[in-house]
């Protein structure tokens, strides 16, 4: 038996041989856990908490039947910095990224594992800076990208992930820049 086969089963509190069932915890050479887990059945099932080295948190998330399913949280240095929900091991649902300070820096949601409904993303200040609309993990609908007050700066249309519409520039007062009209990601029309 190697070296981390004799911590794992020594940091167990499955008796039973066969596949785990319970809590199992992990520790490092140290003897610092750095994983506790839940099985069911030999597959991860309830909740799991990963360790850095110093014991703090970096990970937390929940399995059902072996598969990612409820809220997964990563942190970095104390901060949660990506928050996201799972369904049978696929992202579905509300995602939120952080910067170290905690604020969101991009909002999305997920059906399926793929991008679907609203994405937005915001700057240093927490100001949006972009709006993208997807459908099953592609460009549908409106993107807006603004310029640091607020105000639309590019406004494209998406069908199937390719321009479909109106892309309109606008200056910084709101008049518009420059008009093009897409039909299949192919520029058709421009002023």
């Amino acid at each position: 038996m190697t070296e981390s086969e004799k911590q794992v089963e020594a940091s167990t509190t499955i008796a039973a041989p066969g596949p785990p069932d319970g809590e199992l915890v992990t520790r490092d050479q140290a003897g610092r856990i750095t994983e506790r887990a839940n099985f069911k059945a030999g597959k991860l099932d309830g909740g799991t908490i990963l360790y850095d080295e110093s014991g703090a948190v970096t990970q937390t998330v929940t399995f059902a039947a072996g598969l990612m399913s409820g809220e997964m949280v990563y942190f970095q240095k104390g901060v949660a910095v990506l928050k996201a929900i799972y369904r049978e091991g696929k992202l579905d649902g509300a995602s939120t990224t952080f910067d170290e300070s905690g604020k969101p820096i991009m909002q999305a949601q997920y059906r399926a594992g793929k991008l679907h409904g609203d994405a937005h993303w915001f700057g240093p200040d927490g100001k949006a800076v972009k709006r993208s609309q997807f459908r099953e993990g592609q460009l549908e609908g409106v993107t807006v990208e603004y310029y640091p007050d607020g105000k639309p700066h590019i406004k494209s249309e998406y069908k199937a992930d390719k321009l479909d519409g109106e892309v309109v520039e606008y200056t910084a007062d709101g008049k518009i820049k420059t008009w093009t009209l897409y039909q299949f990601g192919q520029p058709v029309k421009k002023t």
